[in-house]
């Protein structure tokens, strides 16, 4: 039996009975669907499955406790799972103040590697301390639209498709190494620039230096580093998991 994908909303304006129609998580409804579908194969999208929603309704935020859905939620999702959500930066937006926003980030540190952004394509353990902080920044474009936006269908109960969550698991944590493995491009392009020959240990020493981690949040070697550039010209459907 299929297994239900976890995602979750929040809401920090509008009417406090948050449900999937409601104006303020309607698009990251539609986020997390195409997202869903995207990893999904065509038998697999067939089979379906339900979405378990879980949502916040949150004018402040000071810390986890101010998302009592939230960390229910992490609690529920088993080991090697994620609870999705379309952005990570929206659990940040309504924190009032740097206090609470360190608060917060403190709060998840626990369920970190369980909580996946679409946005980021990552989850949160793997970010950088420098993308995190621009995360909690609020500097972030809030409107992030994967999808066209969808229109409201009076009277229409719209059921997601989905797949098991061992499925989404497998294939988003792929996702997750080739956006490493462009991370990694991305810095062999910048040693590049200032020397002639760059080795894996440089990009590796570098990547480390960054904050960067694997995939299963260890440190880069140069034999890592050789497998995850060759990741994008090779066979899009590895199973290398570093």
């Amino acid at each position: 039996m299929n297994k239900a994908v976890s995602a979750y909303l929040i809401a920090t304006h509008g009417r406090r009975e948050v449900t999937e129609d409601h104006p303020a998580v309607r698009q990251q409804v539609a986020n997390i669907r195409i997202f869903v579908r995207k990893v999904q194969s065509r038998t697999e999208e067939q089979e379906g499955g339900k979405t378990n929603y879980y949502f916040d309704y949150a004018r402040k935020v000071r810390g986890l406790s101010s998302l009592p859905k939230l960390e229910r939620a992490l609690t529920r999702v088993s080991e090697g799972h994620f609870l999705i959500m379309d952005g990570l930066s929206r659990l940040w937006r309504a924190c009032p103040n740097r206090e609470a926003r360190d608060r917060l980030l403190a709060d998840l540190e626990l369920y970190s590697s369980k909580l996946f952004g679409v946005r980021q394509i990552s989850p949160l353990s793997d970010l950088t301390r420098e993308t995190i902080d621009l995360l909690m920044s609020g500097a972030l474009n809030p409107r992030f639209q994967l999808a066209p936006r969808e229109v409201k269908r009076p009277h229409i109960v719209r059921q997601l498709q989905t797949a098991s969550a061992s499925v989404v698991s497998k294939k988003v944590r792929r996702s997750a190494a080739d956006a490493k493995a462009h991370e990694l491009h991305r810095i062999r392009d910048e040693l590049q620039a200032g020397t002639d020959r760059v080795t894996n240990k440089m990009i590796a020493d570098r990547a480390n230096e960054q904050g960067l981690r694997t995939t299963r949040g260890g440190h880069w070697r140069p034999d890592t580093v050789a497998r995850q550039l060759k990741r994008l010209s090779a066979d899009p459907h590895s199973e290398d998991d570093i």
